[in-house]
């Protein structure tokens, strides 16, 4: 009896306490955040194709060209030419950047395609824990590309997530010779080549790639006063957390393998997110603009859509489209 009892108040301790600490003891957050779309894809202003498994890549791998086209577009139709202007290829950072380029668009007047498949990078050698069908899906969609010959490509993914859990997530990239990096280090540079490689099998099809880098990781507003902690803070902002040191070396190389590129631009949109002291914030009036510190919602990807109009048209893309 004298057990159950103190099982019983126990429980009733624990619970009590769960229900007080999501309550945030009364105490109201710095920041009001409305949180109606913390996630909020069904919201999206676009048609976006999505690979979210291995059943979703074998249909698209039978999509035709014309398939691709009538399926995955912002709506705005093609010129005469039959000519993409824009397409977004990547892993689930596509479907986070798709919002804002794909309004850009409209409000260029360029018609604008894409998809995102989850977990797989669009690199010239998917990880391991994909690679049994991710491979075949970027092999089908380097073959649309050199097809369509869109006049941008914009290739985005999360490059940091496959520098971190080599062995449990099973992230290696392999080289070309299909062999591993045994550290952190050799699998920088295989990430690096493999993106490089890949850019090098389409680039004679196409008139500007433009390659998005990993975004500083935001700081998330607490949802309750437990995360006010220190052990629930995101770290994403510290300079010395693994996660940043990952992203700032692989941005480098990056930068290195394909900064010489007359095709190839590298953009990298932290700075439309971060403070001049480098405070990156996950909050915009009031409003959550990250899913999870990596991934924009909706609204954060909206965010971005003037610093893509200013992008096309400062580095003369608009012109050189307009002429081809």
């Amino acid at each position: 009896l004298m057990l159950g009892t103190s099982c019983i108040f126990v429980l009733c301790v624990i619970t009590g306490i769960q229900i007080v600490a999501h309550s945030g003891f009364g105490l109201k957050s710095t920041v009001e955040i409305d949180r109606s779309e913390q996630r909020d894809t069904v919201l999206r202003n676009r048609t976006l194709c999505s690979v979210e498994n291995e059943r979703d890549a074998s249909r698209f791998i039978q999509l035709s060209t014309n398939e691709f086209l009538e399926s995955c577009s912002n709506g705005v139709l093609l010129g005469q030419q039959q000519r993409p202007d824009i397409i977004l290829v990547g892993d689930s950072q596509a479907d986070s950047y798709a919002d804002g380029l794909f309004r850009a668009g409209d409000e260029l007047g360029l018609s604008t395609f894409g998809y995102f498949a989850d977990g797989c990078p669009f690199i010239a050698r998917a990880p391991l824990r994909t690679s049994e069908y991710c491979n075949d899906l970027n092999q089908h969609v380097a073959m649309l590309i050199k097809e369509l010959q869109p006049k941008i490509l914009v290739i985005t993914n999360r490059y940091d997530f496959l520098g971190t859990n080599l062995d449990e997530m099973n992230n290696r990239v392999p080289f070309a010779d299909g062999s591993l990096s045994t550290d952190l280090s050799a699998q920088f540079d295989a990430i690096s080549s493999s993106l490089s490689d890949m850019v090098a099998s389409i680039r004679l099809s196409i008139s500007n790639i433009v390659v998005i880098t990993d975004l500083a990781n935001p700081s998330l507003p607490p949802r309750t006063l437990f995360e006010n902690t220190s052990f629930s803070k995101n770290a994403g902002n510290d300079p010395y957390s693994e996660i940043r040191l990952v992203r700032d070396q692989i941005n480098v190389l990056l930068q290195n393998e394909l900064g010489h590129e007359k095709k190839v631009v590298l953009l990298n949109f932290s700075q439309e997110f971060c403070d001049a002291f480098g405070f990156c914030s996950g909050v915009d009036a009031g409003k959550p603009i990250f899913v999870d510190e990596n991934h924009l919602n909706a609204t954060g990807s909206r965010k971005l859509t003037s610093a893509w109009v200013k992008f096309f048209t400062t580095k003369n893309i608009i012109n050189k489209i307009i002429i081809a």
